[in-house]
């Protein structure tokens, strides 16, 4: 089966450790990040966005049950859409890999994955590399990073 690779280099990595990391920016003039990267700072409009590595862990800020796959979409469904908001507070709107989506849960502990998608409707089409937050056990997560969406 021929594999499509990943389809969003410039957005995912991995670390030393073999740990996914999303690719974002960060503008020294604003002292926020952003994501995806943008070439000027999306706050101020300064052009000194550089390469930041983001938070891989956060909490799920909103959901929702996506049970109908949109056109271009060949992975399983329902699957869980919604915002992660990460450790550093920059909110990330990502796809959500879970067993049963309708049990997530609003400040529950999110880590980040890199899974393997279809490609397309048939077996050839190979498949593709997507980033997205899946739930973890991990209770490091603060729930006040959460507060607002309740």
């Amino acid at each position: 089966m021929a594999s499509a690779g990943p389809q969003t280099d410039s957005m995912i990595s991995r670390n030393g450790d073999g740990q996914a990391i999303l690719l974002g920016g960060f503008s020294e003039q604003s002292q926020h990040s952003h994501f995806p990267r943008a070439l000027v700072c999306p706050y101020t409009g300064a052009n000194d966005v550089v390469d930041h590595e983001l938070p891989s862990t956060g909490v799920l800020w909103a959901c929702t049950v996506v049970n109908s796959a949109p056109p271009g979409y060949f992975g399983p469904v329902p699957y869980g859409f919604g915002v992660v908001q990460l450790e550093d507070g920059l909110r990330i709107l990502t796809r959500i890999a879970a067993d049963d989506p309708a049990s997530l849960q609003i400040g529950q502990p999110m880590g980040l994955i890199i899974e393997d998608l279809p490609a397309g409707a048939d077996q050839d089409a190979g498949t593709m590399q997507i980033w997205a937050f899946a739930p973890t056990s991990d209770d490091t997560a603060s729930d006040d990073t959460a507060s607002g969406a309740r």
